[in-house]
């Protein structure tokens, strides 16, 4: 009996600990800082959680993608720092990992990079579904980006897009913009799905959309009011 119950008291531990221990997760960020003539620039934070509460690792990016493909050119990474309790005992360390950082303001100008602005988009309401990109009025919907074109720049596109299809009524899963930049021909929207306030993933990228595009698709909207 004794060993029974030290068996029962040690399955329990082990569930508890399971119960307690968070899941391995990524947070991302992403700011987009300019664009020139044929890219677009964006600060990615990454925070990586290793499925333990004592060990994170925070990550800091500048990417530089095609305008025209999503593609990504250049990938540099600015800042990468490991927090470790080894000792649970909140006896932090914090390492650097970079030793080399680049200067933004040189980068900058040696790339041409011009600045953008937010844009207001509150009375026009967007809708990622399997065909795509859609923007919406009332009852109708009107195909801005297909759904390969939507994959190109939102590599977790497909991911996400079935966690939206199953859970439909759960904000966390849904595909959402959350601001809108502009420059003289393009629209950035910025995209992201998941929950930064739990041990999920939660990811944020830029969304490339001709200004042309978008307004065709308003011209399709008018005539279909009128």
């Amino acid at each position: 009996m004794r060993k029974l119950t030290l068996l029962l008291l040690f399955s329990l531990s082990c569930i508890l600990t399971a119960l307690s221990t968070p899941n391995s997760a990524i947070w991302e960020n992403e700011i987009l800082i300019g664009v020139n003539d044929q890219n677009y620039y964006t600060i990615k934070t990454c925070r990586y959680l290793t499925g333990t509460y004592f060990h994170n690792i925070d990550s800091v990016f500048l990417i530089e993608r095609e305008i025209n493909t999503g593609k990504v050119i250049d990938r540099k990474v600015l800042r990468v720092i490991d927090h470790k309790d080894a000792t649970t005992n909140g006896d932090w360390q914090h390492t650097e990992m970079i030793e080399n950082p680049i200067n933004l303001i040189e980068y900058q100008k040696d790339k041409k990079v011009e600045l953008v602005f937010q844009s207001n988009y509150k009375n026009m309401k967007f809708k990622f579904s399997a065909d795509g990109l859609l923007l919406l009025y009332r009852d109708s919907e009107e195909l801005i980006e297909n759904r390969a074109y939507v994959e190109n720049y939102v590599d977790w596109f497909n991911e996400y897009l079935s966690y939206q299809e199953k859970y439909p009524n759960d904000f966390d899963f849904q595909i959402r913009i959350s601001q809108t930049y502009e420059s003289r021909t393009h629209k950035f929207f910025i995209v992201e799905s998941g929950s930064d306030h739990t041990d999920s993933d939660f990811r944020q990228t830029v969304l490339v959309v001709h200004r042309d595009k978008l307004n065709a698709a308003r011209q399709r909207i008018n005539r279909r009011k009128n």
